[in-house]
């Protein structure tokens, strides 16, 4: 039964994990995009 409970465990753990790491990329991907257009915009103002 603690076997059963400890793969439980980890299996909700790796879960958690990539749920994380989704949320993470997702993240890095907003600061990327925002980075651009704030590049962008500074570009647009320099001419």
């Amino acid at each position: 039964m603690e076997t059963q409970k400890r793969v439980a465990d980890v299996q909700s753990l790796r879960r958690q994990e990539r749920n994380l790491v989704g949320h993470l990329e997702s993240l890095r991907d907003q600061q990327i995009e925002a980075a651009l257009e704030a590049a962008a915009l500074r570009q647009i103002t320099k001419q």
